[in-house]
C-alpha cells in the first residue's frame, strides 16, 4: 500500500488570509503526491492518506504518523511520501532516525517530492550530507519560528491580554474583545457556592460531600452541558465522574477568580519537546484587576488557609509492586493504590476518601497475591486458547473450488503485468501516445489491485491465516522463555499484559496486549467452521 503523509501545522492554520503562501495546505500536499504517484511507473498499490491537521513538525507526537507507522510495522506499507520532508518533520536528529534506521529496517521506501528524495537512491547508505542539511535547516527554522511567537504573545501578556484556550469556570471571553473576560453567571454561581461553604468552616472533604449530595455538576460536566467543549478528557467513569477533594483544592487555588489574569504557568522545556515545567509564582505574568472578580482577596486567602491545613495523602502507586502501575478499578477506572500494612501487601481505590459517600467504589483491600494469581491463570487459559486456535487454522482443508480460483487469479495476474510491460514499450516507441498510455496503465494498476485482494480471499492457508499461526508461534515462544516459575514477572507483564481491572474479590479482568490477534484467529477459525 502507497501512504501518503500531510502535515499542517498550527503555525501555517492562516493559510489564504492576508496573501499567504498555500503551498503547505493539505489540498496543494494531496495534489502533489497524487499526481506524483500517477505519473511514476514503479510505484503501484492503493493509497491511503494519513493526514495530522494542526499539529507541530517538531516532534512525532501525532496521532496519524502513528496510525501510519503501526501499519508500516504490520507491512501494509510499503512506501510513504511527503511533499517535502518538512512535512515529515522538523527535527533533524529525529528525521535522519527515521530516514536512515526506522523506515529501511521496515522495508518502507520514502520519497519527499520537492526535497528531491527518495530512499531508493540510497540504499546501503544513509541518506547524505545534503538531506542532512536539509533537516537542520528545518529544525532551525521552526525555533526560530517558535522564539518569534513566543515573542508576540509575550507583548500580549504585557499588555493584560489573554491568550489562554480556555477560560476558568465561572467566566468567558468578552464576544467583542477576545482578550477580555466576562462573567458567566451559573458557573460564577458553583464558584460561589464553594466559597460560601469555606466561609461555613467546611473542610475540603464537607464541601466535596454537599457538593456531590447537591448534585452540583462538576467543572467539566459543566462545560459539556453548555458547549464550552465536546467532551471532556477524563479517566473516571460516567457514574463516577463527581466532584473530589482535587477539584475543590484547584477552585479554590484559582488566583483569577480576584480578578487578577495569571498567564505563563507552564513553560516548554525544549521546543518540540512534550516536556513542560511549573513556572515559578514570581515569573508568572500577572496583570491585577483585568476582570470582574467573583470574590474578594480575603476570601480567597480563607480559601488557601483551608486546603494549606489539610493533610495530603500517600504517594500513589510507590511501590516495587509488577501490576501496581497497570491495575484499575473496575467501578471508576481510577488506578489502585499500593498499601502494605502487617498483614501484607496490597491494592486499594482511594476514590470513595476523595468524592465521600456518593461513590460506589468499594473499600477492599486486595490481597497483590490474589491479583498475581488471576492474572496468571488468565493468561495460560489465552495462550492454550491461541495454541488451538492456532492448530485449527493450521490443519490443511483442501478446497478445490478455492484451488481453481486462486489459479484463475494468478494467470490474469500474469496477464495484466504483461499488457503493463508491452503498453509501456508502446509509449516509448511512440506508438502510443502518452494520455493513451496513462489511461491504459491507470485501468490495468486498478484491475491487478483488485485481483490482489481477491487473491487474499481465495488463498488458505497462506496469507493472513499464516500471518496469525506465526504471531501465536511467537508469543508461545516467548511465554515459554518468560515464565520459569508460578509468579509472575515484570518481563511477562511488559509482554503481555495491558491493564488489569479489579471489579471486586471474586471478578478480576485482565486485558492482553494480543487481544486483537486471539479475535482475529477466532473470527477466522468461525468461517473456516462454516465454509
Amino acid at each position: 500500500m502507497i501512504a501518503l503523509y500531510l502535515r499542517l501545522s498550527m503555525a501555517d492554520g492562516d493559510l489564504g488570509r492576508d496573501g499567504k503562501d498555500e503551498s503547505n495546505s493539505i489540498e496543494h500536499q494531496r495534489a502533489i503526491l497524487r499526481d506524483y504517484v500517477r505519473r511514476k511507473d514503479d510505484i503501484s498499490g492503493e493509497i491511503e492518506e494519513y493526514i495530522d491537521d494542526g499539529y507541530s513538525g517538531t516532534n512525532f507526537n501525532r496521532p496519524a504518523f502513528k496510525n501510519m507507522l503501526e501499519d508500516m510495522k504490520r507491512g501494509r506499507i510499503n512506501t510513504v511520501l511527503t511533499k517535502d520532508l518538512s512535512r515529515l518533520g522538523r527535527n533533524y536528529i529525529e528525521v535522519g532516525d527515521y530516514m536512515d534506521q526506522i523506515f529501511p529496517r521496515l522495508g518502507v521506501r520514502y520519497i519527499a517530492v520537492n526535497s528531491n528524495y527518495d530512499s531508493n537512491n540510497y540504499i546501503g547508505s544513509t541518506s547524505g550530507l545534503d538531506m542532512s542539511f536539509m533537516n537542520l535547516v528545518n529544525s532551525l527554522y521552526s525555533k526560530d519560528l517558535s522564539k518569534k511567537y513566543r515573542s508576540a504573545v509575550e507583548t500580549r501578556w504585557k499588555n493584560g491580554k489573554s491568550t489562554s484556550g480556555r477560560t476558568p469556570l465561572g467566566y468567558m471571553r468578552d464576544p467583542n474583545n477576545r482578550g477580555c473576560w466576562l462573567i458567566e453567571p451559573e458557573g460564577c454561581g458553583i464558584v460561589r457556592k464553594i466559597y460560601e461553604m469555606v466561609n461555613e468552616g467546611l473542610d475540603l472533604k464537607g464541601i466535596t460531600e454537599r457538593l456531590n449530595e447537591e448534585g452540583v455538576p462538576t467543572p467539566g460536566q459543566y462545560r459539556e452541558s453548555i458547549g464550552d467543549v465536546k467532551t471532556v478528557s477524563r479517566k473516571v467513569t460516567d457514574r463516577e465522574w463527581l466532584w473530589d477533594t482535587n477539584k475543590v483544592r484547584k477552585v479554590l487555588q484559582t488566583y483569577e477568580y480576584t480578578g487578577a489574569l495569571v498567564q505563563q504557568k507552564m513553560k516548554t522545556i525544549i521546543v518540540g519537546s512534550g516536556s513542560r515545567r511549573t513556572v515559578p509564582e514570581d515569573e508568572r505574568f500577572v496583570t491585577e484587576n483585568h476582570h470582574e472578580p467573583i470574590v474578594t482577596m480575603a476570601e480567597y486567602e480563607k480559601g488557601q488557609n483551608l486546603f494549606r491545613k489539610s493533610q495530603k495523602g500517600p504517594i500513589v502507586n510507590s511501590c516495587k509492586y509488577p501490576l501496581g502501575f497497570i491495575t484499575y478499578c473496575g467501578n471508576c477506572g481510577l488506578s489502585l493504590v499500593y498499601v502494605e500494612n502487617a498483614n501484607g501487601t496490597f491494592m486499594k481505590c482511594r476514590h470513595k476518601e476523595m468524592v465521600g459517600s456518593a461513590s460506589e467504589c468499594p473499600e477492599t483491600l486486595y490481597p497483590t497475591e490474589l491479583i498475581d494469581s488471576a492474572v496468571m491463570s488468565a493468561l495460560k487459559t489465552q495462550m492454550f486458547e491461541l495454541e488451538l486456535l492456532k492448530i485449527k487454522l493450521s490443519s490443511p482443508r483442501p478446497d478445490k473450488s478455492n484451488t481453481s480460483q486462486s489459479s484463475k487469479v494468478e494467470n490474469e495476474i500474469r496477464s495484466l503485468q504483461v499488457e503493463k510491460t508491452r503498453a509501456y514499450e508502446a509509449y516509448a516507441e511512440g506508438r502510443l501516445s502518452k494520455n493513451e498510455y496513462l489511461t491504459k496503465r491507470d485501468r490495468i494498476k486498478k484491475r491487478l489491485e483488485r485481483l490482489a485482494e481477491k487473491k487474499a480471499e481465495t488463498v488458505f492457508p497462506g496469507g493472513t491465516n499464516s500471518d496469525m499461526c506465526d504471531k501465536a508461534d511467537q508469543l508461545a515462544a516467548l511465554m515459554k522463555e518468560l515464565s520459569s516459575g508460578r509468579e509472575i514477572s515484570q518481563e511477562m507483564i511488559d509482554a503481555f499484559i495491558e491493564k488489569v481491572y479489579v471489579h471486586d474479590i471474586n471478578h478480576i479482568e485482565v486485558v492482553f496486549k494480543f487481544g486483537n490477534l486471539l479475535e482475529q484467529m477466532a473470527e477466522a477459525a468461525g468461517k473456516e467452521t462454516i465454509a
